[in-house]
């Protein structure tokens, strides 16, 4: 099973939900998550796996936004849609900071930031708390895109 597979699996149920007109929590689990050790998503390491985040991490704001623009009237009345993109643009920001190459560090934030993710990010934090870490990283980050290569 891809990854891409199971990030639409995982947008899809968010999609359902927008959609359901009621829903109900069973506490009974029906799935189990298995870690294959030659998985290809938990091989990597370092920076290479900090970028798959921030990529992978991208990739979910697009998808949550499409599907977003698709049930405006059941996003506005679910406040907990936009902390979603919020909360996923942070990860960004966490993973951007431990990239330890400056010039992939350089590159991740020019994307960032020139493909209006802060702004996406920034504008959906419904939170006091998110905005307040975010805020804190805010300077920091910009001040990376001053990398000389």
């Amino acid at each position: 099973m891809s990854r891409n597979f199971i990030i639409k699996i995982s947008l899809w149920t968010t999609e359902i939900l927008l959609n359901a007109k009621r829903v109900q929590f069973i506490n009974k689990s029906y799935y189990d998550y298995f870690i294959h050790s030659k998985s290809v998503s938990h091989s990597l390491c370092g920076d290479a796996l900090r970028v798959r985040k921030v990529n992978t991490y991208l990739k979910i704001i697009d998808m949550l936004m499409d599907i977003y623009k698709k049930y405006p009237n059941a996003v506005n009345q679910t406040p907990a849609c936009w902390w979603q993109i919020s909360k996923e643009g942070f990860g960004v920001v966490l993973s951007i900071q431990a990239i330890k190459s400056p010039k992939i560090k350089y590159e991740m934030v020019k994307r960032f930031f020139g493909e209006g993710y802060w702004h996406i990010t920034w504008q959906h934090a419904t939170t006091l708390k998110l905005k307040w870490r975010l805020s804190r990283r805010y300077l920091k980050l910009k001040s990376l895109l001053k990398y000389k290569t």
